[in-house]
């Protein structure tokens, strides 16, 4: 018994040990985590090696911008060719003689994709004795400890081992545990005057490669260059991060050709991949990771290459793009303006966050470390003054005298705070919506914006005579709203009138007419006479429904906006948005970008096409003038000027095939930026125009609708053999010409020796939908034809399920639909329903051109919870399809019983349950304050010809 308890007691005891070591374990910070010295990657995230890089000098808590304290120096480095220097004057003249500075830099995910375990960095100073590192981690927790620096001369190595300890260390925010929270969020340089070695209140400070070792994630790409952009030369790298051994990558372009491939073994958990690119344009990476032969994780992302562009040399341009630095954007995202070849930005710095305290007006580094990033990149801000302030009218939409007045106050506030940036104002955003001009007694009308808009113009000129001041700012074009403005006086307190006249997903092509009717507006209320017309919203979003489009119309569709709206006089374009605002992919306002949102799985700042479209657009057009434009059966032919060289701009509503008659070459530029020249036969050059515009520079005779040279297809199935053909009816050269036929990443050459159709045949492709084939025709003196056409690649077998009750009992109803002719064998389906998964086992036959449904019961599957589910089939020959959804099985006295009732009116309903959008419903809609912001009723009633389906919606 004794012995017994001996052994309880040295049991408990153990316990206790392995719990404590165990709870120690769980509580250590990662860096403490030990890993061979060959599998940790090392990542610089700051070299000062260029003004890309976004480091931001702050001066106390109020975060004041500094004055050139902070600077790029090219004198003194310890590698590469400049370092970070802070020079800096604690002395009694001094602003911040009793506070503090900083030099600041986030490291976002784009940056810093997995979790920090060492910092280092290189130091040098003969002035400083030491200073703070504030390092935040993922919850906000900023971890402080002080920097001892030796006291040499020359550049000293700092190395940060422990996140959590430390000389003074302190914690503040976020979890507040003195837990490290990776992975490192911010990094902070702070300095005070108690930093300066004894004696000395004013000296310099150097830094230079600063590096974090990191923990190797299974995969993840860490961005060289911000959003993966790469302009002007600069060298397209990757930093591959995994615990691979060796990685697999490919390469596609915009229309999903195949460009290039690889593999490339993986030290240290670290590749530098280099992808040396044929030409400019838009490209999506893949990548794949394997160790031991065995997949660890695949991921994607895109990137763009770019020719250079001198923004600073433009002084004038249509082009401009909207931003939210003023909201929660990062600014280190405006270079990708400047690469962009964006003149002008739209930003609002909201007169709530302005006037803080009534009476008293202040400006966050929110709002000015933006606007000292748009000077540095010769960027014209373009200012909205908007919204209610709470201070006035209860912080409804201002509506008296009192809030007008204070209005302008602000705007004056903000003119004295950045006028010498500011070319042009806008007063308020969209006053005709409710949404931003109802908000109580103001209720959008036009008399009230009439008073903001006298108001805001008279502060305006009052701070700065010659400042461009831009009225109306509606939401679409509405005319009747307009009009009650011009009434009352409007034009005679706007220098220019602008609209957001949002058309998504109709083609751009109709606002040819909106603009001729605004403009006739303008004139019947001004003698005649119009002002100069701006957009400042227009955009198509790219999210996944029918009011969507997508990423190539997109970026097709900002091309021909511009092009044509400038050909209609339009003085400036703003594209909304720059980013996506989201990454909910059914939301219309999350999908406006041109870039990707920071949370979207393809990378933070990563480039859509209509990006690449944008940069295109910008090189080809700043600073040309409209000389022609012709619009005939479809085709759009925009004539510009520019260094007395002609550019064409060329699209098509419907595929055309094309004569140009010119004596001279001709370059063409795509929309993603890829060039060729054509060099004519007999005076002639052959096009396939398209919706996708062409900019064709060189000088052209005229353009005919026919060509005797054309490429066309037949759809295919997934995996078939695709079949295109060549048509040749005109030689047009008496020597034999050369065809070279390219798709997906395959080229075919064809000799043609006379007239005739001639095919050929490529391997199919399993993806599905619309992919691009072309063709170029050459003679020994060079190309004098492209052409193309769409290939239709269809799903052979399709497969849907969707939830049904058969005989009182739930279903999900399997449908399969088999084009093919020959008959598809089905083994087995795999299924998951919430956490409820399982197989069946079928023995199924399918045959050619048929239908087959298949009934699934849903018995014991949990009613009134949204379940995700999942049906993979598994055909004989190996194929696999899947169908996915979500279902909730509904108690059956609570299901509302489908009426007999033709519906002529809501008046027929009266006595009809309907489904309540709220309560009844899975609602798409993002966040809301309820009832208030969004609700209703939808009923379904059938006849014995039709269903039904009448809803009564209100959204705020």
């Amino acid at each position: 018994m004794i012995r017994l308890k001996h052994v309880l007691v040295g049991f408990i005891v153990f316990i206790l040990l392995f719990s404590l070591s165990l709870s120690s374990f769980l509580t250590r910070t990662p860096e403490s985590i030990t890993y061979a010295d060959d599998n940790i990657p090392e990542l610089t995230v700051g070299d000062f090696e260029s003004t890309d890089e976004a480091w931001d000098f702050l001066i106390g808590s109020g975060g004041a911008l500094g004055n050139g304290e902070f600077s790029r120096d090219s004198a003194n480095f310890h590698t590469g060719s400049s370092s970070g220097k802070l020079q800096l004057d604690f002395s009694s003249i001094s602003s911040y003689t009793n506070s503090y500075v900083s030099l600041e830099k986030y490291l976002f995910k784009r940056v810093l994709p997995t979790n920090a375990l060492e910092l280092s960095f290189w130091i040098k100073t003969a002035d400083m004795a030491k200073f703070d590192l504030i390092l935040v981690d993922n919850t906000n927790q900023n971890h402080q400890q002080t920097i001892i620096l030796d006291q040499s001369l020359e550049w000293q190595k700092v190395t940060i081992s422990s996140f959590t300890s430390g000389i003074n260390y302190t914690k503040w925010g976020g979890s507040n545990d003195g837990v490290w929270h990776g992975p490192l969020k911010k990094i902070h340089f702070k300095l005070t005057k108690a930093s300066m070695k004894s004696g000395k209140t004013s000296g310099s400070i150097w830094l230079d490669d600063i590096r974090v070792k990191v923990e190797p994630p299974d995969l993840a790409i860490a961005q060289v260059h911000v959003g993966n952009v790469f302009a002007g030369g600069q060298s397209a790298d990757f930093d591959i991060l995994t615990t691979g051994d060796v990685i697999q990558w490919s390469t596609s372009n915009a229309w999903g050709e195949p460009i290039s491939s690889g593999t490339a073994p993986v030290t240290e958990s670290k590749l530098r991949l280099n992808l040396p690119m044929p030409e400019d344009g838009y490209y999506r990476l893949k990548v794949e990771s394997y160790h031991n032969e065995s997949l660890v994780k695949t991921i994607e992302t895109t990137f763009a290459i770019l020719p250079e562009f001198d923004l600073s040399a433009v002084t004038e341009s249509p082009f401009g793009v909207q931003t939210h630095y003023g909201i929660n954007w990062n600014k280190e995202m405006i270079p990708l303006l400047n690469y962009a070849g964006t003149k002008n930005v739209r930003e609002s710095f909201y007169w709530s966050e302005v006037e803080v305290n009534k009476g008293q007006y202040s400006f966050n580094p929110k709002f000015t470390l933006p606007m000292q990033s748009f000077k540095e990149f010769n960027i014209d801000p373009f200012m909205v003054l908007a919204f209610s302030n709470k201070y006035y009218d209860e912080g409804k939409t201002p509506y008296t005298d009192e809030a007008h007045t204070a209005y302008a106050n602000y705007v004056k506030a903000m003119l004295g705070k950045f006028g010498d940036q500011l070319k042009a104002v806008e007063i308020w955003n969209e006053f005709n919506l409710p949404y931003f001009g109802g908000n109580g007694p103001a209720a959008s009308r036009a008399d009230v914006y009439f008073n903001v808009l006298k108001k805001g113009y008279e502060a305006s000129k009052s701070s700065s005579p010659e400042l461009n001041v831009v009225g109306g700012a509606t939401a679409g074009i509405p005319q009747e709203w307009l009009e009650d403005v011009f009434e009352l006086g409007g034009l005679d307190y706007m220098d220019s009138l602008s609209v957001h006249p949002y058309r998504y997903p109709q083609t751009p092509e109709g606002l040819i007419a909106e603009i001729d009717s605004l403009n006739q507006l303008v004139r019947d209320h001004n003698d005649g006479e119009t002002i100069p017309l701006w957009f400042s919203e227009i955009g198509w979003p790219t999210h996944l429904n029918p009011t969507g489009v997508d990423e190539n119309t997109q970026a097709a569709y900002l091309i021909r906006t511009y092009v044509l709206s400038i050909a209609a006089g339009v003085e400036k374009i703003f594209w909304y948005n720059l980013m996506d605002t989201g990454t909910d992919k059914l939301n219309n306002e999350h999908n406006f970008g041109i870039i990707h949102n920071t949370g979207d799985v393809l990378g933070s700042y990563t480039p859509k096409p209509s990006y690449m479209a944008l940069a295109t657009l910008t090189r080809q057009l700043t600073g040309a003038d409209v000389v022609s434009q012709d619009i005939t059966d479809g085709l759009y032919h925009y004539g510009f000027e520019k260094n007395n060289a002609n550019i064409h701009v060329l699209w098509s509503l419907d595929k055309k095939d094309v004569t140009l008659n010119t004596q001279v070459p001709l370059t063409v530029t795509d929309m993603m930026g890829r060039k060729i020249t054509y060099t004519p036969v007999q005076g002639k050059v052959y096009l396939t125009l398209t919706g996708e515009p062409l900019f064709v520079q060189g000088n052209m005779d005229s353009i005919v609708q026919a060509s005797p040279m054309s490429l066309s297809s037949t759809p295919s199935y997934t995996n078939d053999t695709v079949a295109l053909t060549l048509h040749v009816n005109d030689l047009g050269h008496e020597e034999a010409l050369t065809a070279e036929v390219n798709f997906q990443g395959v080229t075919k050459e064809i000799p043609i020796h006379a007239t005739g159709d001639y095919s050929v045949q490529f391997p199919g492709i399993e993806q599905i939908g619309s992919k691009m084939a072309t063709a170029s025709v050459r003679t020994t003196e060079g190309v004098f034809a492209g052409l193309s056409d769409n290939v239709m690649i269809q799903q052979a077998e399709q497969i849907s399920s969707k939830h049904v009750v058969k005989n009182g009992a739930d279903m999900m109803e399997i449908t399969f639909v088999n084009e093919r002719p020959t008959k598809r064998h089905l083994k087995r389906i795999d299924w998951s329903i919430g956490s409820a998964t399982g197989s069946e086992v079928y023995n199924l036959v399918i045959p050619g051109n048929t239908v087959r449904t298949i009934d699934f019961p849903l018995s014991g599957i949990t009613e009134g919870a949204l379940q995700s589910y999942q049906f993979k089939l598994y055909l004989k020959d190996g194929a696999v399809l899947q169908s996915d959804g979500s279902v909730k099985l509904v108690p059956t006295e609570s299901r509302i019983p489908l009426v007999f009732r033709t519906v002529g009116s809501l008046d027929d309903l009266q006595d009809v349950v309907g489904i309540d959008l709220i309560t009844d419903v899975h609602s798409r809609k993002g966040s809301h304050n309820g009832p208030e912001d969004f609700s209703g009723t939808l009923w379904t009633t059938y006849d014995n010809d039709h269903l039904f389906m009448t809803a009564r919606v209100y959204l705020k």
